[in-house]
């Protein structure tokens, strides 16, 4: 399989962040189906994913995740972080909501998340979000908050999780 070059840049936060990205050329039929996504924002929002999977550490699976958000007029990434024990192992898209959380942007208005180690062949079960990550999205995005799944489709938090768990707030 041969690699293309991708250099990515994007002013995000402070200031600028050039993450170069070695992709397998199955990403070409990835790049053809974001363009079919319409929107540039939705496209940046696919390419940073998977710079950021680049990122990943993640010695024990093999399997780089990649994740962008786009919130409060912010951009925020994340990848996966895998830990010898595996319950604390976080993943790519916990850890760009948490990112823009911890920024003061608490409602998400579009996720985007690259699994860069998928084959295309590979099933879009093997593409989507876990439980964990089902329910942070639950919590963090709007009901209209758009979620991309690289090289699967675009979802709705309803499609990904439609019986959310839920405490009652007493006030």
């Amino acid at each position: 399989m041969t690699a293309s070059k991708t250099a990515f840049r994007r002013t995000w936060g402070q200031g600028e962040r050039l993450v170069s990205v070695d992709v397998p050329s199955t990403v070409e039929v990835a790049d053809h189906w974001c363009g079919v996504l319409g929107d540039p924002l939705f496209k940046d929002l696919v390419f940073a994913a998977r710079a950021t999977a680049k990122l990943s550490y993640s010695p024990y699976s093999k399997f780089r995740v990649g994740a962008s958000v786009s919130a409060g007029h912010k951009l925020y990434t994340g990848c996966n972080i895998e830990n010898a024990s595996y319950g604390l192992t976080m993943c790519a898209e916990r850890v760009a909501i948490f990112a823009a959380v911890a920024d003061g942007n608490q409602k998400i208005n579009v996720l985007a998340i690259s699994c860069i180690d998928a084959d295309s062949a590979d099933p879009p079960n093997q593409k989507m979000p876990c439980g964990a990550c089902r329910q942070v999205i639950e919590e963090f995005l709007f009901d209209e908050s758009l979620i991309i799944i690289d090289n699967v489709g675009k979802f709705r938090k309803q499609d990904l999780l439609p019986s959310p768990f839920a405490l009652k707030v007493n006030r």
